[in-house]
This record gives C-alpha cells, sequence and structure tokens, in this order.
C-alpha cells in the first residue's frame, strides 16, 4: 500500500449545473494492491484506489513485467506509480 498526491483538474459548476471554468484540486490516493497474478513474467496487478473519506475506493487493474527475481508486489507498485 502507498499514498500519493496528485493535482486533478476539476469543472466548476454552478448550482444550476452550468459549467464556468475549471480549477485543479490536490487529493491524496491510497493505492492497495488486492491480488497479483503471475504467469512468468506477465503479471496482473489487481487494485484499490481510495481518497479521503472514500472508505470503498475504485477497483482496476494494471499489467506489469516481472523480472522473475524479488518480491512481484515491489515490482507491481513501481508500474502502478507510473499511471
Amino acid at each position: 500500500m502507498f499514498t500519493i498526491e496528485k493535482e486533478v483538474a476539476v469543472k466548476q459548476v454552478t448550482a444550476d449545473g452550468i459549467a464556468v471554468g475549471t480549477t485543479t484540486l490536490k487529493v491524496s490516493l491510497t493505492y492497495t494492491i488486492e491480488r497479483i497474478e503471475l504467469e512468468g513474467e506477465n503479471g496482473i496487478a489487481f487494485y484499490t484506489v481510495t481518497s479521503g473519506a472514500d472508505t470503498e475506493g475504485v477497483r482496476n487493474y494494471i499489467p506489469f513485467t516481472y523480472s522473475g527475481a524479488g518480491d512481484p508486489l515491489s515490482e507491481a507498485e513501481a508500474a502502478l506509480k507510473l499511471t
């Protein structure tokens, strides 16, 4: 599990739904790798991303190449940090 801060662009919208511009917000995102599947050097990391009070988060996956030596979790996290 690791946490990073990102700046994201968000649309500013009036109460009646009219877009009036964009602004940026800093958000902290926590990535948790739930499961890793390996077939030789080909790996898939299944992960969840949460932010703040959002405890359910968003689930996704990322393919990565495993070196065959060392910890596949650290290699999956390194690939995830590049996204």
